[in-house]
């Protein structure tokens, strides 16, 4: 029996958290300390940080995007994302300058430090695939896949 075999069958904690919403955060803050090891492993733990990733990928993807464009490609929340690019500003990964077609809204563009990383950015997401899908089948790596994007489908519709 495999380590997440045991996990979901372990009877020392209460059945409740064997619940897939206590699992999905379990998972989530698994994911957040492996991504800071592979950061480390990579040496770009002083430059990337959890959460930044999405980001990089959707500007790596096409550069001076707007802020609205970059919450929808990568389904973060404007506030959550905001704070993200500030971090990524401050770090001199990215620039935020106002759209000279509409003042309201705010273009991010990459720096050249932000361009340069890209190699190991691709590094760290080869890294990560290895860690997280060890061990399962493509058909498991596909229902993962599918019970996850339904997950979050139907949290982002919950309103109260």
């Amino acid at each position: 029996m495999g380590s997440t075999d045991s996990t979901l069958k372990s009877t020392s904690q209460p059945s409740e958290l064997r619940e897939s919403f206590f699992l999905l955060s379990r998972a989530f803050y698994t994911y957040v300390v492996t991504l800071e090891k592979v950061l480390v492993e990579y040496e770009i733990e002083e430059l990337i940080r959890p959460g930044m990733g999405s980001v990089f990928y959707v500007l790596w993807e096409g550069d001076g995007v707007t802020m609205s464009v970059l919450a929808e490609r990568t389904g973060l929340a404007p506030s959550s994302l905001t704070r993200l690019v500030r971090q990524m500003e401050k770090a001199g990964l990215v620039t935020r300058k106002k759209c000279a077609q509409d003042g309201r809204a705010v273009r991010v563009s990459l720096t050249p430090l932000g361009v340069s990383i890209k190699p190991k950015g691709d590094q760290v997401i080869s890294r990560l695939r290895e860690l997280v899908e060890a061990g399962l089948d493509e058909t498991e790596i596909d229902s993962v896949k599918s019970g996850l994007a339904k997950m979050i489908s139907n949290m982002q519709s919950y309103e109260p």
